[in-house]
């Protein structure tokens, strides 16, 4: 029985622009301002050149701009100036008052900017809220922290036939390791009982086992043939989605939206990650080298406490209980002590790891943000401010920084992590020494 008697907003809009640079919202409405007015066309062709993670993109596809043009019109930032030509790549927009005080926000205090686009994609959407809502009530000892477990790395069997596709003991022996695994080393990040997770990934599997063949493959055996790792990743993630992020909170017995729609979806879940950590809402990695599958960790409370210099409220937003969105945002004076201790506590593990002076920057940067729930924007300008205080002398660690970049990050999805920016410029290698450990020897 369903005994809630508030709910969420159902979301006014479903679909969310394919790219998660929420500096295009910033460049979009800047170069319509600068040109008065302009047609889908141009803001397609003359936008300037942007990175994802290590590749350019020239860019931005049709439909791209469709959903970027989309969002800035809900926002109410931008009009058509003839909504009866809208539909051609030749439709002209023009800001909005309500725009042009966006932009003036984005040059004059970029953090409020981004509340701004909190709050509007709040409105629009609901699940950015929601979302963070959803992390805590999943995990409240953990502080919110969820797994969303793929199979372990060791795990790299050969591609089979793709009629050679029934669940097999193999698959459950990996999906109940990599389960195992995730017990062990996160306890409640992932609070699914096991005999219920192995039926919702065996779902997963033969569902996608079913979906007709792409046809665009010029390669028979590729088209003939299919990765069971990426098979098992992909059934993984689409039954965790399915139970952690479902209307109903697992075993509670109550709806968060008064339908029965599920509110997030195992597609629109990829297209969500990148947004709200470009909103400074959660942190995620999947690259953590214990634990198989995608870390997610809010970096923002609800709270109906507004005394803490740690946190930044906005007042617009609470969630059912009526608490509002609390983002943390520490002081660089209050945080100084105990960022620099958990970074060169987690640079140590890592050079223990390797035993090489210089480390991977992201590494550091991933579970520096996930102990200390910090945003990849908040790291970089903490550790920009740890540099500044080693080169005055000020402090006891000495910090070297590596821009080149290793041909083992030029690979796969390596290309599409997002790197740690320092100063405008990409980074990849971290030395810290601590004087103190020298002299003390």
């Amino acid at each position: 029985m369903n005994l809630r008697t508030k709910y969420w907003n159902n979301p006014k809009k479903k679909g969310l622009s394919a790219s998660s640079d929420l500096g295009l919202f910033f460049e979009t409405i800047a170069f319509i301002d600068k040109f008065e007015m302009v047609s889908k066309k141009q803001i397609m062709f003359e936008l300037p050149i942007r990175v994802k993670g290590l590749k350019l993109i020239k860019h931005l596809s049709q439909s791209g701009i469709e959903k970027i043009i989309g969002e800035l019109k809900a926002f109410n930032w931008i009009v058509p100036d003839r909504p009866s030509i809208e539909k051609s790549e030749y439709s002209m927009y023009r800001l909005t008052n309500e725009g042009r005080k966006a932009l003036e926000l984005f040059r004059f205090d970029n953090r409020s900017f981004l509340n701004l686009l909190i709050f509007k994609m709040y409105k629009e959407y609901t699940i950015p809220v929601w979302f963070i809502d959803r992390l805590w009530k999943l995990n409240p000892e953990g502080q919110g922290q969820v797994v969303i477990p793929s199979p372990i790395k060791e795990w790299n069997p050969e591609s089979k036939h793709i009629e050679d596709h029934p669940w097999t003991n193999e698959l459950t022996v990996q999906v109940l390791l990599s389960y195992k695994k995730i017990q062990k080393l996160s306890p409640n990040s992932f609070n699914i009982p096991e005999h219920i997770w192995l039926e919702h990934v065996q779902y997963a599997w033969e569902r996608l086992s079913k979906l007709k063949r792409r046809k665009d493959f010029s390669d028979t055996a590729l088209r003939n043939s299919y990765a069971p790792r990426k098979r098992l990743s992909i059934a993984m993630k689409e039954a965790a989605i399915n139970i952690l992020f479902n209307n109903e909170i697992p075993n509670s017995g109550q709806r968060d939206f008064n339908n029965f729609d599920k509110p997030l979806s195992s597609r629109a879940y990829m297209a969500w990650c990148p947004r709200l950590e470009e909103l400074e809402l959660i942190f995620y990695t999947d690259y953590n080298s214990a634990i198989p599958g995608r870390i997610i960790v809010p970096v923002c409370v609800f709270t109906s406490n507004e005394s803490s210099n740690n946190y930044e409220y906005i007042s617009d937003i609470t969630n059912l209980e009526g608490k509002l969105l609390a983002l943390h945002r520490p002081r660089w004076i209050d945080f100084r002590r105990k960022f620099m201790t958990i970074l060169y506590r987690v640079y140590q593990e890592n050079y223990l790891k390797t035993k090489s002076l210089y480390v991977s920057i992201q590494n550091v940067r991933d579970e520096v943000c996930r102990r200390l729930r910090l945003s990849s924007s908040c790291f970089e300008d903490f550790l920009s401010n740890v540099i500044k205080e080693s080169l005055e002398g000020t402090i006891t660690l000495t910090i070297s920084i590596e821009t080149d970049v290793r041909e083992d990050q030029r690979k796969g999805t390596q290309l599409e992590r997002k790197p740690v920016r320092l100063n405008g410029k990409f980074t990849s290698l971290i030395a810290i020494t601590n004087q103190n450990k020298l002299k003390n020897g």
